[in-house]
């Protein structure tokens, strides 16, 4: 299928994508790692440090034009994205997982000088290739999972991985359906994938060093952040009220009206010191028993246990304090917030289940604002 197409890969394309990965472990390790010390940061800085050993690799491959060198290295790279995958999953306190991102650069190797025949290897790298866009998926499904995911660093990241696990489907669908012909068949496909690893590195190094740098609730091992401490807590709440026959209990997410509009209005900043104007009012406003906890920039959850009447003054209260805060972080315009509110029956909500209340708290919220916002929607379990 691909005969006759120039290629454009070379010693020129590899040194470059060998550079970047260079570029990358020292930033990575240099900013990110002895800044934020995390298994996360660490996992990431291995990563970068595979490929860029991989990549050095494929440099001295193209130099002495070895294909078995080369080989080696294209298989070793292939296990890198794992790594990025792992270090996600320690943010959410998982296990890293990070033996699959390993045994993926050790067989790939492997696998791709074994196969030797052309069709044999064609068929072979297409599928790990496949495997190595796997662990770019799977980084998507935990980003999802993150409570701070709205936040715009990470964009680049996801987007790249959303294309390059596209890409890797068509590589897979389309050697299947146009078997490899030669040997010079899957020259275009490598091309492809140096130019893809190029871009991928870059954007992979913006979003984690951001990220990284800016997150304060990056914690050590053992540890955990303040959001699984409150979600660990409510769990416990939840599970002593159904214990206690308490009926009088809700959940309440908090969420900015028009924070695009507001970030943009008074840029990243401004945005910041809305955010910590906005979970304070909020704060003050409620009961002083209540278990309070920012789940992202602009977004605030509440459990809390009053009887409706009394709940309902307090939301009018928060509500009215958030509408009162035109100057904060120099603001020139007025914010307003929407409320979800899951009224909680702890006899019904198994072993504690905050991520189902939240998911439906969220929801109410969505709903509020599109109804206008500065406004509740109020729900049951």
């Amino acid at each position: 299928m691909i005969d006759g197409i120039p290629s454009f890969s070379g010693p020129n394309l590899a040194l470059a994508q060998a550079t970047v990965a260079t570029l990358g472990v020292v930033i990575m390790i240099g900013v990110a790692f002895l800044d934020r010390p995390h298994r996360s940061t660490l996992l990431w800085s291995i990563a970068f440090l595979v490929a860029m050993t991989s990549s050095w690799g494929v440099v001295l491959a193209e130099t002495v034009d070895s294909e078995t060198m080369r080989r080696v290295a294209l298989g070793a790279l292939l296990g890198a994205p794992g790594f990025f995958w792992a270090g996600f999953r320690t943010l959410r306190g998982a296990p890293s997982r990070w033996w699959l991102a390993a045994l993926l650069s050790v067989l790939s190797p492997i696998i791709l000088v074994a196969a030797g025949a052309t069709e044999a290897y064609s068929v072979a790298f297409r599928i790990l290739f496949f495997l190595s866009a796997v662990f770019a998926f799977l980084l998507l499904v935990e980003w999802l999972r993150l409570p701070d995911r709205g936040d715009a660093v990470l964009y680049p990241l996801v987007v790249i991985s959303v294309l390059n696990s596209a890409l890797a489907a068509f590589v897979a669908i389309a050697g299947f359906v146009f078997p490899a012909s030669s040997g010079d068949d899957l020259q275009f496909v490598r091309s492809v994938n140096q130019l893809g690893f190029i871009v991928y590195m870059v954007c992979a190094l913006v979003s984690l060093v951001g990220f990284a740098t800016r997150r304060e609730r990056v914690v050590g091992p053992g540890e955990r952040t303040p959001w699984e401490e409150f979600a660990s807590g409510c769990r416990d709440r939840i599970a002593r009220a159904a214990r206690r026959g308490e009926r009088s209990w809700a959940l309440l997410v908090f969420r900015l009206d028009d924070e695009a509009d507001v970030r943009d209005a008074v840029g990243v900043a401004g945005f910041d010191a809305v955010c910590e104007s906005f979970a304070q009012e909020i704060l003050v406003a409620l009961p002083a028993d209540a278990d309070v906890a920012e789940r992202r920039p602009g977004t605030v959850v509440v459990l809390v246990s009053r009887p409706e009447p009394v709940l309902r003054a307090a939301l009018r209260g928060a509500l009215g304090r958030v509408g009162r805060m035109e100057n904060a972080g120099g603001m020139e315009i007025q914010v307003s917030a929407s409320v979800g509110w899951v009224a909680v029956d702890p006899d019904s909500v198994a072993e504690g289940d905050v991520e189902a209340l939240l998911d439906r708290a969220e929801a109410a919220a969505e709903t509020a604002s599109r109804a206008g916002g500065d406004r509740w929607e109020r729900v049951g379990v």
